[in-house]
């Protein structure tokens, strides 16, 4: 297991007595093809393709989207791109990437993670991990401050991924 699995399991495991105040969020709202349990103080907020969630201190953003094809997983990857690098002025280091097989929720998934900068927060992580949902890909997508990613949010992540 890479070491944000290893800090995403101990988050989780700091964080059992958040997870019992999380609300269940249901991808699509509608018809839900993932199930999610995210701590309240996360603040999950749905998106036009599933929900977003912030640490409490900032620290890591997540994303957790449904894709019905291919191209849709790739729109929703370069909107994240755009969002990263625009709205939040990230420098995605495309020479650091790094890809990986990760379990989420019982599924083997693929994982791409990049070292990138920021101005305010410095050194960060930028990921993505693909998981087949039946015929569709559960996106996640995280930005994590590096220098702040501390065991307590890999719990709380891992928590979140195995719900």
């Amino acid at each position: 297991m890479n070491k944000f699995l290893h800090l995403l399991a101990a988050l989780l495991v700091a964080a059992s007595a958040s997870v019992a105040s999380a609300k269940t969020i249901h991808i699509p709202e509608n018809k839900p093809v993932v199930t999610l349990d995210i701590p309240n103080a996360w603040e999950p907020e749905f998106t036009d393709h599933g929900v977003g969630a912030e640490s409490p201190d900032e620290v890591v953003t997540i994303f957790f989207e449904v894709a019905k094809s291919e191209k849709q997983m790739n729109k929703l990857i370069d909107d994240s791109f755009s969002w990263l690098t625009e709205e939040h002025n990230l420098k995605i280091n495309p020479n650091t990437k790094v890809e990986s097989n990760v379990t989420v929720g019982g599924t083997q998934a693929n994982k791409i993670e990049f070292n990138a900068q920021s101005k305010k927060y410095g050194p960060a992580k930028v990921g993505f991990i693909f998981a087949p949902v039946g015929e569709r890909v559960l996106v996640i997508t995280y930005w994590a401050t590096a220098s702040e990613f501390t065991a307590k949010h890999q719990a709380v992540l891992n928590q979140i991924y195995d719900s």
